[in-house]
């Protein structure tokens, strides 16, 4: 196949053979990061016109469509047009588009749109169904609407990945509400699936950390505004000249935001020095009032909505709180513990929480991954801004020096690495992993802290990328706005480092100019902390060959093409200019040859160049080529160079590869008929028709090979994946494990050791009625089948309730996941969250001869402590180690929790199974667990369940003497219209825990009983809805029982 013939419509009339492209055929060129996109065409496109003309180019469906949320303006009269994707008319949260114009004509876009999307945007929950399962995953004593005798938060449907990631098959439809609650303090964007009410997402909106004068607690003696309060004839710190009001209030170490009170000074002269610090009242005051007037001065911005919001600050936040936090709407300080830090309430650090609130109201950068640490990165670098802008004395690089005994503060933008922080992308101290702090955002943001740091003071160096750089600085304002121009402008919500160095460099084009020496250090900036590459006066690249990766008929004459750019910043490559390029395959003889330009190559475009060298890709095999260009005066060699794999086939029709086995499976269902069904690709060069004929050597557990043949269901190309139906009827009826060795047979096929699979293993388990499942040998697993999820496992170890073995299961190595994960609270469905976190115990049950059945079961439970010291969690929860019970993939159990971090000793427990008895069915343990104890060297402890002694036999027949008094437990009526009693026979006396759960394990509601010792009987009503429910009962010594119980 020669390549020559498919470029000959590109090539078509270039006797030379070079083209100068300046565009794509389209007029829209992508550019070097993915979702920048530049318009080069020669008409002038409004917005609306540019979405019509490149609807489908930029990945949007029929059912999509892009709305207008807001425009932003820059200083250079650029505007920027800031766009929600829609499909069916629903908000797709990861799908943000900006459209930039100057003089009304589009010159750029950027961001990202998900393509192919197709779901049903019809909820099958209420939005007040929504509401109350979202609050049922965030309990609070006290809601924020509640305290202010507000409105309850309204939810919107939306369309989500919790990955934000560009998958449309792992969207859903979602209810969001903003969960604000005082008691426990906590803000998040809760996402509610809309057909089911589990828990999609969550994210967390806490983002930590008369004219009067004022001796301040860090910045000296200031004039502040303050107000004359007449009712108590003194003043308050209420500014209502500023903007829409600073406001700033005195919580008194209390969390619950209801109680604060003003601050008062009776002559306005605020010395008010004391034990409690109120000194520091007047920095957030102060402080506030600056920062509005550092954003209206340089950026015509009037408070962080633009919309002269007031700026309220807290003041006195709890006991010995070490914190600050901007949490969507104002300011809360933390007193520090008066130890290693007084209040938190320093010049850098009033600025870095309100930019949290203009950052949410300009790109909105999530909380979370490289998003998250860039949000905190602009925090730092408006920071140190407005400290160097109005306490020149005190301004440094540091954050938080003020208030840590150290002086060393909490990062340092000049030198990451005093903390640990990274200042190399990817580089020595980069966090991965989602788990620890966000994913890392308060030192990841090391990164673009110090590309700022080096933007405005310059330096040079050599990064952990071994790269040279040598920065000229711009001063700490004019590197500002930049930043700022690239917050307000190019950044969306799911912006990365590299999205940031696009908009940075666009900003400096905006405010500097094209090719300024703004622009060139900012790029070079970024280059130096290892996020794309330096600028360059002159600079010619490699990038691209064009040649065919696999092949079945190269010749002996194949064209090599190669694709230059000319990435100078200003400078064109005129005509006449000479360039060599050469190239060898597999280390050979180089060839060489030289070309002259007879068309200007622009800026920023690029070139075909035909080889004059042809190359013999005949023999079958691999060719490894490697390229080079150069010409004089290039400033930049580095990307003269590029290297490519090409293989040539040898010509054949009949290659296949075996994937994977689809059928059989282990579990119950195995009979006498099971058939074999099996994944496998076609590799050969052109295809096979519907109908070929294929075949199957098999043997079942060492039995003689049989072969048996099917025939494809479709054609097929290469590349394409098939499933293959074989009617084998093999025998596994049999309880026990079985072992099939499997070998595709196609006639000519000429790789044999890719069709063949061996010692594939089945297990039906033996059944376990009768009989008792114990761990002191490997029998156990026979009995049980075990699916564990891709982050937890399971072993024998010596933790036993009785004899010497159990079975110990645990999480996965949380603190290096790197997908987003739920913390389950104490009443989340935990079974709808962190699927890979979970795993299921399976056995089979033939119930069929039996009136009645009871599984019990002895378990030991503990749970870590790592959620609350590492995610800034209310508290850890113990339903990150949780067990249930399922039947045919049903609950017949509530949800079994440890009571203490620590864990509890074994309890012995009874599951009642009597609604499956005259049945044969499948009986799972299903278990979530965060964190395995061995991955975990911050808390040393981690979520734990241990198992011994499972058996199931007719109701009230125990494997063994309980381990506390025996009681009887009787649910009735039962089904019920919702009234109902509970009868319970030789009770303790004590507390009894009653707990009633839904089907997916939420918890519905909770009550403690007080009995006496002996018989009791108890009433109860509910207005629960027509459904099935579980009721949980914890005696005083911790035994737990669970019934079924049926609304009618």
């Amino acid at each position: 196949m020669n390549v020559r013939l498919r470029m000959a419509c590109l090539l078509f009339g270039m006797s030379f053979g070079l083209y100068a492209q300046q565009v794509n055929s389209t007029g829209l060129q992508e550019m070097e990061t993915a979702g920048w996109y530049r318009y080069t065409g020669s008409q002038s496109l409004s917005a609306e016109a540019f979405i019509e003309q490149y609807h489908q180019q930029l990945g949007l469906g029929e059912k999509d469509r892009l709305e207008l949320q807001r425009v932003s303006y820059g200083k250079d009269g650029s505007e920027h047009r800031h766009y929600q994707q829609l499909h069916q008319g629903i908000p797709v949260e990861a799908g943000e588009l900006i459209i930039h114009l100057r003089n009304n004509a589009v010159y750029l876009a950027n961001g990202e749109i998900v393509s192919d999307l197709n779901l049903n945007p019809e909820a099958s929950i209420s939005e007040s169904q929504a509401l109350q399962y979202a609050l049922n995953y965030f309990p609070a004593q006290i809601f924020a609407w509640e305290a202010k005798g507000e409105a309850r938060p309204q939810g919107n449907l939306v369309i989500l990945n919790k990955n934000f990631s560009k998958e449309a098959q792992q969207y859903q439809l979602s209810w969001k509400f903003d969960v604000y609650s005082y008691e426990p303090y906590d803000r998040n964007w809760v996402y509610i699936n809309a057909q089911n009410g589990s828990l999609s997402h969550s994210l967390s909106r806490i983002h930590s950390q008369d004219t009067g004068t004022a001796r301040t607690k860090y910045s000296g003696t200031r004039s502040i505004y303050t107000s004359y309060d007449s009712d108590s004839a003194l003043y308050v710190l209420h500014d209502s000249l500023t903007g829409g009001g600073i406001y700033t209030f005195n919580m008194q170490k209390r969390t619950n935001k209801g109680t604060a009170i003003d601050f008062y000074d009776d002559d306005n002269y605020w010395n008010n020095f004391n034990a409690n610090f109120d000194e520091a009242a007047t920095d957030a005051h102060w402080g506030a009032e600056r920062v509005y007037s550092y954003f209206k001065q340089h950026y015509n911005r009037f408070s962080y909505d633009d919309q002269n919001s007031p700026l309220n600050s807290f003041v006195h936040y709890d006991s010995n709180y070490v914190n600050a936090f901007w949490n969507g709407q104002e300011m809360t300080y933390g007193d520090g513990n008066g130890v290693a830090s007084t209040p938190l309430i320093s010049l850098d650090v009033v600025a870095h929480e309100i930019t949290h609130g203009i950052t949410e109201y300009t790109a909105n950068l999530i909380y979370q991954g490289e998003s998250g640490a860039l949000n905190e990165s602009f925090s730092d670098i408006f920071g140190a801004a407005i400290e160097f802008a109005y306490d020149s004395a005190g301004g440094d690089w540091k954050m938080g020096e003020d208030f840590l005994n150290t002086g060393n503060g909490l990062r340092n933008l000049r030198n990451p690495a005093q903390f640990n922080h990274p200042n190399t992308y990817k580089g020595n101290n980069w966090g991965q992993g989602l788990f620890f702090d966000n994913g890392y955002v308060h030192s990841n943001s090391g990164v673009q802290n110090f590309w700022y740091y080096l933007l405005s003071d310059g330096d040079s160096g050599v990064n952990d990328n071994n790269d040279r750089y040598d920065i000229e600085g711009l001063g700490y304002q004019a590197a500002a706005d930049i930043a700022y121009h690239n917050l307000d402008n190019y950044l969306t919500r799911f912006s990365d480092h590299f999205d940031a160095r696009m908009g940075a460099m666009q900003s400096a084009i905006d405010l500097y100019g094209a090719c300024s020496n703004e622009y060139i250090q900012t790029t070079n900036a970024w280059y130096a902390v290892g996020v794309g590459e330096p600028t360059g006066d002159y600079d010619l690249s490699l990038d691209a060959l064009v040649l065919p990766e696999r092949d079945c008929s190269l010749g002996a004459a194949e064209d090599v093409i190669f694709v230059i750019r000319n990435n100078s910043c200003a400078q064109s490559i005129t005509a006449g200019t000479a360039i060599n390029l050469s190239y060898s395959i597999n280390g050979g003889l180089l060839q060489t040859m030289s070309t002259v330009i007879s068309n200007t190559l622009l800026p920023d475009s690029v070139a075909y160049i035909v080889h004059s060298q042809t190359a013999d890709l005949s023999q079958t095999g691999n060719y490894d080529f490697f390229a080079s260009i150069s010409t004089s005066s290039d400033s930049l060699t580095y990307n003269n160079t590029y290297e490519q794999r090409v293989r040539q086939e040898s010509y054949q029709n009949a290659e296949w590869k075996l994937l994977e086995v689809l059928n059989p499976i282990s579990g119950c269902e195995l009979n006498d008929s099971t058939n074999i069904s099996l994944a496998a690709v076609f590799l050969g060069c052109d295809s096979l028709a519907v109908g070929t004929n294929i075949s199957l050597d098999y043997s079942l557990s060492g039995t003689a090979s049989q072969n048996i043949g099917t025939s494809l269901s479709r054609s097929v190309h290469y590349g394409d994946t098939l499933i293959l139906d074989f009617p084998t009827n093999l025998n596994m009826d049999a309880r026990g494990a079985y072992t099939l060795t499997l070998n595709l047979v196609y006639s000519g096929d000429p790789t044999l050791n890719n069709n063949r699979i061996v010692n594939y293993r089945v297990l039906k388990p033996y059944e376990l009625l009768g009989g008792k499942i114990g761990f002191e040998d490997f029998a156990y697993a026979d009995s049980l089948l075990i699916r564990h999820g891709n982050n937890s496992s399971s072993r024998r170890n010596s933790v036993a309730s009785t004899g010497n073995r159990g079975l110990e299961i645990v999480g996965g190595p949380l603190v290096n996941y790197s997908d987003p994960f739920e913390v389950p609270r104490n009443d989340t469905a935990v079974w709808q969250v962190n699927p890979s976190f979970r795993s299921t115990y399976c056995t089979c049950v033939d119930a069929r001869q039996e009136g009645a059945l009871q599984l019990n079961f002895d378990l030991q439970q503990a749970y870590t402590r790592l959620i609350r010291r590492l995610r800034s969690e209310p508290s850890n929860s113990a339903y990150t180690s949780s067990l249930r019970v399922l039947a045919n993939g049903q609950p017949v159990s509530g949800t079994f929790i440890a009571s203490n971090p620590d864990g509890d000793g074994f309890q012995s427990q009874i599951v009642n199974l009597d609604d499956f008895a005259g049945q044969y069915f499948e009986l799972c343990f299903e278990t979530h667990l965060l964190v395995d104890k061995r991955t975990n060297s911050v808390t040393n402890d981690g979520d734990i369940i241990n198992l011994d002694n499972i058996y199931l036999g007719s109701s009230g027949i125990g494997l063994k003497e309980p381990k506390v008094a025996s009681f009887s437990f009787a649910l009735y009526p039962n089904p019920h219209n919702g009234d109902f009693n509970i009868r319970l026979e030789k009770a303790s006396a004590g507390t009894y825990e009653l707990e009633v759960q839904d089907f997916q394990g939420r918890v519905i509601s909770k009550r403690s009983i007080q009995t006496q010792a002996g018989d009791q009987n108890w009433n109860f009503s509910t207005d629960l809805a027509a459904g099935t429910y579980f009721v949980l009962l914890r005696s005083p010594e911790g035994k737990q029982y669970a019934q079924r119980m049926i609304i009618q």
